[in-house]
C-alpha cells in the first residue's frame, strides 16, 4: 500500500499521541490536531508530524478553515481519526450537551476516498469512503485521571448513595485498565492498512470492539437480545399485517 495521510484529533495525549508515533512508525504522514498546539504538539513535531491548532467544539467556520490548511499540508487526507473527546461522568438528567463539529466531512468527500474511524457509512459508502467504530475497553491512559475526569455529584437526592458507588469505581478503574494503547492503535493502523493481523481479512466492519473486557460486553448483550428475540418473537411479530 502506497503511504497514507492521516489526520488525527485529540493528539496530546493518550490514544492520539499513540496514534501519531505509529503512523510516522509505519511509514506515513500524520497531520496531529488538538487544542494549543504550538505547545501541547511541538513533542510530536520534532518526530516529524504536521500540527495544527484544533478545537472539535469550536464555530463551523473556524474549524472548515483548519481542515482547509490541513489539506494544503500533504495535499489532501486519506484517513481521519475522530479521536478528541472527554470523560464526563453524570446523570442523564443533568447533563449538558457540547456539539463537537463535523464540518471536515464535505471537504473529506470531494476528494472521493478514504477511511473515517468512526462510522458514517450509509452517508459515504457510495463516495468510496470507507468507516469503522471501535468501541475500546477500559485502556490505560489518562481518560480517568482525576485531572481530567468530570464527575459532577448529582443534584437530585435519589442518586446520592449510586453516586457513591460509581466514585468508587472511577476511582478505582484509572491506573488498573488492562488495555494498552499502544496494541490498540497498533491494530487500528492494522484494519486500516490491511497489514499484520487484519491481513487478508477482506472488508473492514462497520464496528469493532477492542479488548477483551470490550468483545466480553459487546458478546453479552448481543447474547440478552436474542434471549429477548426469542422470549417475545411471537408478540414482536404478531402486529403485522
Amino acid at each position: 500500500m502506497a503511504p497514507l495521510t492521516w489526520l488525527v484529533t485529540g493528539c496530546s495525549s493518550g490514544f492520539g499521541e499513540q496514534f501519531v508515533h505509529a503512523i510516522l512508525a509505519r511509514g506515513d504522514k500524520v497531520i496531529a490536531t488538538g487544542r494549543h498546539a504550538s505547545a501541547r504538539l511541538q513533542h510530536l513535531a520534532v518526530t516529524g508530524a504536521a500540527i495544527l491548532d484544533l478545537d472539535v467544539s469550536t464555530e463551523s467556520e473556524v474549524v472548515e478553515q483548519t481542515v482547509k490548511e490541513a489539506l494544503g499540508i500533504y495535499g489532501g487526507i486519506d484517513v481521519l481519526v475522530n479521536n478528541a473527546g472527554y470523560m464526563e461522568s453524570c446523570y442523564i438528567e443533568e447533563l449538558t450537551y457540547a456539539p463537537c463539529n463535523h464540518e471536515h466531512f464535505p471537504l473529506q468527500e470531494e476528494h472521493n476516498g478514504g477511511c473515517l474511524v468512526e462510522s458514517l457509512t450509509a452517508e459515504t459508502s457510495h463516495l468510496g469512503i470507507q468507516s469503522i467504530i471501535f468501541e475500546p475497553g477500559f485502556f490505560r491512559t489518562q481518560a480517568f485521571s482525576p485531572a481530567t475526569m468530570r464527575h459532577r455529584i448529582p443534584q437530585i437526592a435519589d442518586y446520592g448513595a449510586l453516586d457513591d458507588g460509581i466514585r468508587g469505581f472511577l476511582q478505582g478503574t484509572y491506573g488498573t485498565e488492562v488495555g494498552d494503547p499502544r496494541k490498540a492503535v497498533e491494530r487500528i493502523l492494522d484494519i486500516v492498512k490491511g497489514e499484520g493481523m487484519a491481513a487478508g481479512r477482506g472488508e473492514i466492519p462497520i464496528r469493532l470492539p477492542l479488548g477483551r473486557d470490550g468483545m466480553e460486553v459487546l458478546r453479552l448483550k448481543s447474547e440478552r437480545t436474542l434471549e429477548l428475540c426469542r422470549d417475545w418473537e411471537g408478540l414482536i411479530t404478531s402486529t403485522d399485517i
